[in-house]
C-alpha cells in the first residue's frame, strides 16, 4: 500500500506496523532537491524534517525497531531528535556504497540486545540484511521512493507499506507490482 503525503504537513494514512526503514534526503541540499523534483513547493528546514520523521516513527510503530539510513553531516541531529523525543538509544553501523559510506541507525525497542557488528553493505541487501536482523513483520518506509525498502520487503515476504512526496514516483512503483495508491 502507497501514499503520497508531505510528512512534515499530515499524518501517513496507514495503522500501526511492526518495523521502519528509512533512507530520507541526508542532509538540507539533498531536501531541497527532493521537494523541487516532487513540485512539493518550498522544503522545510531539514532538523524540522527529522523532528516530524520522528513523530511518524512514534505514531506507527510505537514497539518496534527503527532503522534510518543518514550521511555523517547529519548524524548527530538525527541521533540527538530520535534519542530525546523517543528515549531509545541509537546504534549506528556504517554501511558501505558506491559513492562512499553512510551510516545505518538502529533504534530498538528497550531491552533489545543488539549485535556489536554489521554487515557493511548498501542498497537492496542491506535493507533486507537489516530488517532480517532487526525487524519483524510489517513495514513502514515513510519516504520510499523508487522502493528498494519494498523491494527488500517482497523478497522477504513482509507487508509494506510505502509513501514519498514524488508522485511520479509512487505511481511507477504502483504500476510496476500492481500496489494500490491510498489517498488521506
Amino acid at each position: 500500500m502507497l501514499s503520497v503525503v508531505d510528512i512534515t504537513k499530515e499524518r501517513l494514512p496507514f495503522g500501526k506496523v511492526d518495523s521502519i526503514y528509512c533512507d530520507p534526503p541526508w542532509n538540507q541540499t539533498v531536501l531541497d532537491r527532493f521537494y523541487k523534483i516532487a513540485g512539493a513547493g518550498i522544503s522545510p528546514q531539514f532538523d524540522f524534517f527529522v523532528e516530524k520523521l520522528v513523530e511518524v516513527c512514534l505514531r506507527h510503530c510505537q514497539g518496534g525497531t527503527w532503522m534510518i539510513e543518514i550521511g555523517k553531516e547529519n548524524l548527530g541531529v538525527l541521533i540527538d531528535k530520535f534519542s530525546r523525543k523517543s528515549e531509545r538509544t541509537a546504534h549506528v553501523y556504517v554501511t558501505k556504497y558506491s559513492s562512499g559510506y553512510g551510516y545505518l541507525v538502529v533504534f530498538p525497542p528497550r531491552n533489545r540486545v543488539m549485535p556489536a557488528r554489521f554487515p557493511v553493505i548498501g542498497g537492496v541487501k542491506l535493507v533486507r540484511t537489516a530488517l532480517l536482523a532487526f525487524g519483524n513483520g510489517s513495514v513502514l518506509d515513510p519516504c520510499c521512493g523508487c522502493g528498494t525498502t519494498f523491494l527488500a520487503a517482497k523478497k522477504l515476504k513482509r507487508e509494506f507499506f510505502g509513501n514519498d512526496i514524488n508522485r511520479n514516483k509512487i505511481e511507477k512503483l504502483a504500476n510496476r507490482y500492481a500496489l494500490e495508491i491510498v489517498t488521506t
